[in-house]
């Protein structure tokens, strides 16, 4: 299956899909009004997504004198999608549509047994299992998106050298080509703290706010940060980092090889 940045190559349709898709339900009025195209552009717009499959009708919505407005929504089972957070502790995999709407799950505990190897077959066999189940092909899959404990590069896919797992081997796992291999389609990896941002916003709804902050408390502290709906990415992995800051100068030693001490984590 095509990517959907690939499938509508139009920016201007790709950004009324991604409209539609931040505002859940909407007619075709509203997307009128804040698009600022005329009738017939906007008509054709929708017109090509419905025929992509991508739009759905799905009923009226409340008329302001004229006739009721059509009202869209993204279709929910054009495709689906796979998520993968792994972690010091645990790691664990959903299905989900296109609405993100949780289809199935499974949980790892990151032991002494859960080397990079042996989780990567098990998301396999998983991801096999769930598809089967939930009467999935493999065609239907848009992605498989993973947010992982840092340090890590994410244009090459591979996680660096995290501190504290129990298992051996990670270091310089090439995750994201192995899965890829193993599944024939797209994944790609974040750290942990933006995507854990990530589903915040998209679970926001029509309320979402487009400027945040995260901070994640665990075994160490990880923070993302977002402006106007985008991730802010740094020349390095900087998930970590907020934890390294400097607060008490006379402070004690940092538990991390190479940390600050009197740093905040500390």
């Amino acid at each position: 299956m095509l990517p959907i940045h690939e499938l509508i190559p139009n920016s201007r349709t790709k950004e009324m899909y991604l409209s539609v898709r931040k505002k859940g339900t909407v007619s075709k009025q509203t997307l009128l009004e804040e698009s600022g195209l005329t009738v017939s552009t906007l008509t054709r717009i929708l017109d090509e997504l419905l025929a992509q499959n991508l739009l759905l009708e799905v009923g009226f919505g409340e008329s302001t004198g004229g006739r009721r407005p059509t009202l869209y929504e993204t279709n929910p089972a054009y495709g689906y999608v796979f998520g993968l957070e792994i972690s010091r502790t645990f790691s664990r995999l959903v299905l989900a549509d296109l609405h993100l709407k949780l289809l199935d799950e499974y949980s790892w505990p990151m032991d002494e047994q859960a080397t990079p190897e042996r989780l990567i077959e098990s998301v396999h066999a998983q991801v096999l299992r769930m598809l089967e189940q939930a009467s999935i092909d493999i065609s239907q899959v848009i992605g498989l998106g993973i947010g992982a404990v840092g340090p890590l590069d994410r244009k090459e896919g591979r996680i660096l050298q995290p501190a504290g797992f129990a298992a051996p081997g990670w270091s310089q796992v090439p995750v994201k080509e192995r899965l890829e291999q193993l599944l024939d389609v797209p994944v790609c990896l974040d750290n942990g703290a933006n995507t854990a941002l990530l589903g915040e916003y998209w679970a926001g709804g029509d309320r979402r706010q487009h400027q945040l902050l995260y901070l994640h408390a665990g075994i160490g502290l990880r923070s993302a940060i977002m402006n106007e709906g985008r991730i802010l990415y740094g020349v390095i992995d900087t998930e970590g980092a907020v934890g390294q800051m400097i607060i008490e100068s006379s402070g004690v030693p940092s538990s991390v090889p190479g940390g600050n001490s009197g740093a905040w984590e500390s």
